[in-house]
């Protein structure tokens, strides 16, 4: 202090200001220490949630997957269903058709039936005629018979006489 001039009040003042400014530097370095513990603190904190906000988006990131998957395991069943339906209408009017085709059968066995039977009495008539007209003939050809005898025993008689 002396050799720069300075007397000894002037001194104390430069070290009382130097002081001040060391412990305004040191206060201001605290702070700044306070501030980067506060902006560690605050970067953890960041850190923190950001990996919980990470964690989250994995999670719903899977389950958006999960989800698509069943989704798309729906949509195929679905489509098996729908195919299924297709199936069942059209066997549906493949019965409708069977079913028709089966009544209309149905109807001509009956037909058919009826002629039979028409026919098999008209056969049982026939044959009773026939029956009848042969009876009618042999009785017819044993009166001939009869006949024939006597009238050849009549002209043995005549033939005599």
């Amino acid at each position: 202090w002396i050799s720069m001039g300075l007397n000894l009040g002037d001194a104390l003042r430069q070290i009382v200001a130097l002081s001040e400014e060391k412990e305004a530097a040191l206060a201001i370095s605290q702070e700044t220490n306070a501030g980067k513990m506060q902006a560690e603190a605050l970067l953890v904190e960041v850190q923190s949630r950001l990996e919980a906000e990470m964690s989250q988006r994995a999670e719903s990131d899977e389950k958006c997957r999960s989800l698509l998957d069943k989704l798309t395991s729906f949509e195929t069943t679905m489509a098996k269903y729908d195919s299924l339906e297709d199936q069942l209408e059209k066997s549906n009017a493949n019965l409708v058709q069977v079913v028709t085709e089966k009544s209309k059968l149905e109807q001509e066995i009956e037909r058919l039936r009826e002629v039979r039977e028409t026919s098999e009495q008209k056969e049982i008539i026939l044959s009773n005629r026939l029956n009848e007209a042969k009876k009618k003939e042999a009785n017819k050809s044993k009166s001939a018979g009869i006949l024939e005898a006597d009238n050849e025993q009549l002209r043995d008689e005549l033939k005599k006489a």
